[in-house]
């Protein structure tokens, strides 16, 4: 069943559109590496829920919105990669409360 997977890496694909709805549902992910797509749009708060990842990596994606202040809600977040998209905002107190973070 999908909702038992742990690791989902899709990078290096040419996936477009959103990250999709219902990614919250795969609540043991610890692993979503999603890099070097064109997906656009936000990153949605439904990875906030995903409270087993270990690794967010959406880099070199045409992200377009605010940094995310939910990503306090991952607090064994050991990497976290959100370069190379068209993030705006401040980095938030939050995310630097994230202790570990290498």
């Amino acid at each position: 069943q999908i909702v038992s997977l742990v690791n989902l890496d899709l990078s290096h694909n040419e996936l477009d559109d959103n990250i999709p709805d219902g990614i919250e549902s795969l609540t043991r992910l610890t692993k979503l590496i999603l890099s070097n797509n064109k997906l656009t749009g936000s990153i949605p708060m439904a990875i906030g829920l995903l409270i087993n990842l270990t690794i967010l990596d959406l880099s070199f994606n045409e992200l377009n919105d605010k940094i995310p202040s939910w990503v306090n809600l991952l607090p064994g977040l050991t990497q976290l990669n959100l370069a190379n998209n068209k993030l705006y905002g401040k980095i938030t107190y939050e995310i630097c409360r994230l202790s570990n973070l290498e």
